[in-house]
Order: C-alpha cells, then sequence, then structure tokens
C-alpha cells in the first residue's frame, strides 16, 4: 500500500488536518480512513488503518442540501410568479374583450389584439413552467397508462423532430401504469425530447424505454430516497453531446442554461424536476461528454386503474348570460376592472367590492338581489374562503365562485363538497370564465 486517492501513505499515517478521519475522493466516490499506531513498549509495533465506504451517505447528504436549495428558489419563484399571473390575466382578457365583433375593430388594430393575446398566452405558459417547478400547479391526476400514451407520444415526435433524429420505444409486455396528470407528463417528455435534440445538431438516436421495478426491503434503491414498493421507470436517452460536471450540478435550477442566448431561458428541466416531485417521482440523470445522457425517471406504480371522473373540455363557444347581477370581489383594481368588463362583454351586470368585508355589506344594503359572486380568495381583511364561511353562517344562498393563484385544489373540492358553485385556476381567459358562470344555472 502506497497511496489512497490523492493521499500518500505517509500523510494518510499522520493526524487528520481536520477531525478523525482523512476524507478521499477517487473515481466518485467517497471514502473515510484513519490510521493509529499499534504501540507495545517503546517501539511502534505497526499500524491500524480504519477505512470506510461513506458514498452513499454524501450523495444524499448532497441530494438533501441540493433539494432544499432548490425549495427555496422555488418558494421564491412561486410568488412571483404568482403576481405575474394577475398582470397577465388582465392583458389576456383585455385583448380578447377587444377581438368582439361589437367594437368592429380594423383588420390591422384586430391582428395586434390578436398578437397581445398569442404573447400573453405565451406568458401564461412561461408562468406554468415556474409554477411547475416550485410544485404550486393544480394538478389532475388519475391512471396512466404509459404504453398507449408513450406510443402516441412517440409518433407525434416523429412527425416534429428532424428527419435525422431515429426515435425508438422499447418495452416488454406488461402494464405500466402510474397516477398522474396526462398533460403534464406531455410536458415532461416533450421538454426531455427538445433538450436531447438541441443535444443532436447533426442527428441521432432518441430512446424512450418502460421497465418495471420491484424494490425490496433492505434492497439498496437507484435513488436514496425511494421506498420499497413497485415502481415504473421510464429511461430516455440520447445518443448527444453530453453533459460537464460543471453543468450537471446546477441543470434542475430555473434560469441555468448552456444554450446559446435566445435557444433557450433554462426552465425546461427545472419543469421537468417540479413535475417530477408533484407526482411523487425521482428523476436520476447518467451522462457522459460526447457519449449523451440518459435520464431515468421513478415513478410510484399502480396496479389497476381505478374509477375517475373526468372533466369534460368546452365546445369553445362563448355562453352568454341574461343581464343577471354579479358581485365581483377583488382587491386588485386592475383585475377587477378587467373582470367587470370580461363579465359585461358575456351579458352579464356587474357590482364591485374590495374584499369579502365590503362584499357582505353589500349583499345586506343592495337594492337589487345579487345572483352570483366572484370573489378571489386571498385578500386583505377577509378571503374568498371566509367569505363563504360567513355566508353559510347567515343562511344565504348566493352561489360562489372561487378564483385561485394558489394550488388549493384539495381544500376547493371540500369547499364544493360544501356548497361551493365551484372554483378556478388563475389566469382565467374570457371563454374559460364564461364557461364557469354558464355551469352555475345549467
Amino acid at each position: 500500500l502506497t497511496r489512497l486517492g490523492d493521499y500518500s501513505l505517509a500523510e494518510l499515517l499522520a493526524s487528520p488536518p481536520k477531525g478523525l478521519w482523512h476524507e478521499i475522493n477517487s473515481d466518485g466516490r467517497y471514502f473515510e480512513a484513519v490510521a493509529r499506531p499499534v504501540e507495545s513498549g517503546p517501539s511502534n509495533m505497526g499500524w491500524v488503518m480504519v477505512l470506510r465506504d461513506v458514498t452513499q451517505k454524501r450523495e444524499i447528504q448532497q441530494r438533501v442540501e441540493e433539494q432544499e436549495r432548490l425549495a427555496t428558489v422555488g418558494q421564491l419563484a412561486a410568488g412571483i410568479a404568482h403576481d405575474f399571473n394577475n398582470i397577465i390575466a388582465i392583458i389576456l382578457l383585455y385583448a380578447q374583450i377587444m377581438q368582439n365583433p361589437r367594437f368592429a375593430l380594423p383588420p390591422s388594430a384586430l391582428e395586434k389584439a390578436q398578437t397581445i393575446e398569442q404573447q400573453a398566452k405565451r406568458a401564461t405558459d412561461l408562468i406554468q413552467q415556474i409554477m411547475d417547478f416550485s410544485r404550486q400547479s393544480f394538478l389532475t391526476r388519475q391512471p396512466l397508462d404509459l404504453t398507449p400514451f408513450l406510443q402516441s407520444f412517440t409518433s407525434l415526435l416523429k412527425r416534429a423532430l428532424p428527419e435525422n433524429v431515429t426515435i425508438e420505444l422499447h418495452y416488454n409486455p406488461a402494464h405500466y401504469l402510474i397516477y398522474a396528470d396526462s398533460s403534464r407528463m406531455q410536458q415532461v417528455f416533450m421538454n426531455l425530447a427538445m433538450n436531447a435534440r438541441d443535444a443532436m445538431p447533426s442527428g441521432g438516436r432518441l430512446q424512450f424505454g418502460l421497465a418495471r421495478l420491484a424494490l425490496k426491503a433492505g434492497a439498496t434503491p437507484p435513488m436514496p430516497e425511494m421506498q420499497p414498493g413497485d415502481w415504473v421507470v421510464i429511461r430516455v436517452a440520447d445518443s448527444g453531446v453530453g453533459i460537464s460536471p460543471q453543468a450537471l450540478r446546477r441543470i434542475f435550477e430555473p434560469f441555468f442554461t448552456t444554450k446559446e442566448v435566445g435557444k433557450g431561458i433554462g426552465l425546461g428541466l427545472a419543469q421537468v424536476y417540479g413535475i417530477m416531485r408533484q407526482h411523487d417521482g425521482y428523476l436520476e440523470v447518467a451522462t457522459e461528454l460526447g457519449q449523451g445522457t440518459t435520464f431515468f425517471l421513478y415513478f410510484p406504480a399502480l396496479t389497476a386503474a381505478e374509477d375517475v371522473d373526468l372533466v369534460e373540455p368546452g365546445n369553445g363557444d362563448l355562453p352568454l348570460g341574461d343581464g343577471r347581477l354579479v358581485l365581483i370581489v377583488e382587491d386588485n383594481a386592475a383585475t377587477r376592472r378587467a373582470l367587470a368588463d370580461g363579465l359585461r362583454q358575456l351579458n352579464y351586470q356587474t357590482v364591485e367590492a374590495d374584499n369579502g368585508r365590503e362584499a357582505i355589506a353589500i349583499l345586506e344594503s343592495h337594492p337589487d338581489p345579487i345572483d352570483l359572486i366572484l370573489s378571489d380568495v386571498v385578500m386583505p381583511e377577509m378571503g374568498g374562503v371566509a367569505l363563504f364561511h360567513a355566508m353559510r353562517q347567515r343562511g344565504w344562498q348566493t352561489p360562489l365562485l372561487l378564483l385561485t393563484g394558489h394550488p388549493m385544489a384539495a381544500e376547493m373540492e371540500s369547499l364544493t363538497g360544501q356548497g361551493l358553485a365551484g372554483w378556478a385556476q388563475k389566469p382565467v381567459s374570457l371563454s374559460s370564465l364564461a364557461q364557469l358562470l354558464a355551469r352555475v344555472w345549467a
């Protein structure tokens, strides 16, 4: 024995400079070593060296630190995204209102309004990516069979990617059921596919693989946090340029990118990371420069499909009101005016309140009966949920709809069981607003 890692034997037999152990890093594995002399009388009879492998311990520690760092960034990003949601909602509503035929805009102005709407929707997509990373998105999860899902997706990719990229799907006959939001899953695979395309500028191979993993108690899991049980493993591998060790440590950070300016903004893998965590899944990366990159996606497996209620999509029409009076409760004045203008375009009358307390005063004193209340959830003095409970305590049965910019699906569903007329996630478009109100009297 002459050396271990970067340490010579003489260095290992000396006392460690800090603490009780030498730290050795060799080929990606971590060890701790300490040596003590065997003393029997005045002479040194030899040495005892203890060497322990702490690779897994270090990996767990690094992953915990990384998750804590990403969670902190996610909380900041979620707050920013929520504020931007309100801004984009106003822009989107007014852009759609302007396109109403009753305004008879000239073609050039109509085209500009359509451009504003398109760009607002692009901004909404970016906000959705930030919300996904922050694990603040609203998910509609249901049993999903990944075999037909990936068959359909890879067929789509063959038309979307360049012809010099070969796309393959490998799996053995079996059930690959997970509990997932299919639209968010499509976003995950699309982001990974687009990254793979960019990593193969001269073409190459993009492979998708499906497998099952039965993780026994006591067995070493692929990822330290994974618990024993049945898992579905999805492998997405490209033959591209690979990822450098320096970049690998930061690939899931929002707005981190190695691409040229204008080629990407660094939200794709951050979005993938957030969606995976919202689905109780884990994400592992293996890469080598010049050899390609492989992403392993681990999802808890379902043994059989469950019965679920599916939300029927709207038909795209704008159902109009019949002059009913709607009380809009929103503390942001610009958002409140945009909602009021939108509802008037849908043939509703409106009255406005700053918060829940002001809404109660209007309900008690307004000369005309209020037919419906459309309220934000988070407001000073009294928010939308508190308004709902205050109305129920007074025995008022006026339908109440809530708009929320935060992920509150479980709470909203609970309130729906108690009599809430409905709710929607911000930003809300003119079409979805029309559908939401129309369902109250359907």
